[in-house]
């Protein structure tokens, strides 16, 4: 960006909070950003998308990023705090496919269905991600939800361990998703038959999940992993060591590990 609008109209620097940073390919991307909607990077000049391009705000809490695997065409799955919009190139394809207008979306990841139904989904939104595909939302008041086969799931609702409705960030390592919450970091496999690491049925199945509370409960905010994890949260940074004995199913499931 530039700050001289007269030699660059429309890529003069503004002081906007950003949300969120993803890469298409090495030299392409995408950034969220509080109140100026979601802006391509790519050496052009493209225009932000915001709303009144079609999206459903101008502020982006949180956005999933995939490539279409038919054409290689770039496909957004964007939170809002007014739901979740779909974009298609550089186009709003629908202002919200969330069953709930005005929810605040915190977090969204794409993931897999662990278990195909024979009759195909033929909505918009399972034609937007394609088969075999599951979408995690996480909202500020409303907890976390699950799109399959067409239709919304609240997994909040579904499992009463869930700590409270607020999910501040999702992220999606290995088989697993990462919640981060006001009480602690709750961890699930996608399998909806799996386990996690203290063979408790996982959290599709109504029963137990991972929670990490630490020192005292606190409000998880971001997670940082390669092969640790670091967690971020109100009460200060905290890193996961890594130890292949103890922890490889926390990214995987491996129900012989003892």
């Amino acid at each position: 960006f530039s700050q001289d609008s007269a030699m660059r109209p429309g890529m003069t620097l503004k002081s906007v909070g950003i949300t969120g940073f993803a890469l298409a390919h090495s030299s392409s991307g995408w950034f969220s950003t509080k109140g100026a909607g979601l802006v391509p990077m790519d050496g052009t000049e493209g225009e932000p998308i915001g709303k009144s391009q079609g999206l459903a705000s101008d502020w982006v809490e949180a956005f999933w990023l995939f490539l279409d695997p038919k054409d290689q065409r770039e496909k957004i799955l964007v939170g809002t705090p007014e739901g979740l919009s779909l974009v298609e190139g550089r186009g709003v394809v629908e202002k919200n496919v969330f069953p709930y207008p005005e929810t605040w979306i915190t977090g969204v990841v794409l993931g897999k269905t662990t278990v195909e139904s024979e009759i195909e989904s033929t909505d918009s939104l399972s034609s937007f991600i394609g088969k075999g595909k599951v979408i995690y939302v996480g909202t500020k008041s409303s907890g976390l939800w699950r799109f399959a086969e067409g239709g919304w799931v609240s997994l909040t609702a579904e499992n009463p361990n869930f700590p409270l409705k607020n999910v501040n960030r999702l992220y999606h390592l290995g088989t697993r998703i990462f919640v981060c919450t006001n009480e602690g970091l709750v961890i699930f496999s996608e399998n909806i038959f799996g386990y996690d690491e203290f063979r408790y049925k996982g959290f599709g199945i109504k029963n137990y999940k991972t929670i990490y509370p630490f020192p005292t409960i606190t409000s998880i905010q971001k997670i940082v992993c390669s092969d640790d994890f670091w967690v971020a949260s109100n009460g200060g940074l905290a890193r996961y060591i890594r130890r292949k004995s103890l922890s490889d199913s926390i990214y995987a499931d491996n129900l012989d590990n003892t």
